[in-house]
């Protein structure tokens, strides 16, 4: 993706972005842009949680303006949550700039105050294929997935499905 699309973040005053996505038109892309907010006086918004999926399963989406590529179930989860009239998403894949290391490093270490400020914290299982309804569960106790976001050092793999996924590893 490319890094123009991100503004630099201010580490001192704890940035961090949040997506906004716009109103559906009917059945169009997901669209979205980018706010900058503080850790310390946060919008009102929802952390997502899901599973990357299969790296080349991609749909494009917009993102400023500009066409990008995202995974499919990131694409089904934004689609969802836009249908429901959620506005203010906060998602690693988007909201940090996966190119930017330094910036990627700073962003895990504040996944703790992400995930405790957001209103609601939803992990995307996916698409029901059985059924064809779409599946959101919110985490009950937001304080648990704060603790383990603390603990996280690195990215690793689903090995159950051969998924590319963001997991937990402790330390």
């Amino acid at each position: 993706m490319a890094s123009s699309l991100y503004t630099p973040l201010d580490a001192g005053t704890w940035q961090f972005r949040v997506l906004r996505l716009l109103p559906d038109l009917q059945g169009t892309k997901v669209q979205c842009e980018l706010q900058l907010h503080t850790i310390i006086a946060p919008p009102r918004y929802i952390a997502l949680s899901y599973c990357w999926g299969d790296e080349i399963d991609r749909r494009p989406a917009v993102l400023k303006g500009t066409e990008i590529s995202i995974t499919a179930n990131l694409d089904e989860a934004l689609q969802h949550l836009r249908a429901t009239g959620v506005e203010l998403v906060w998602v690693d894949a988007l909201c940090i700039n996966q190119n930017d290391l330094q910036e990627r490093s700073l962003q895990v270490r504040f996944m703790k105050q992400i995930y405790s400020k957001a209103d609601a914290t939803y992990a995307w299982i996916g698409v029901a294929k059985m059924i064809g309804q779409s599946v959101v569960c919110s985490f009950y106790n937001k304080s648990l997935l704060a603790q383990y976001a603390s603990q996280m050092v690195s990215w690793g793999a689903c090995p159950q499905k051969k998924l590319s996924c963001s997991v937990f590893v402790e330390k």
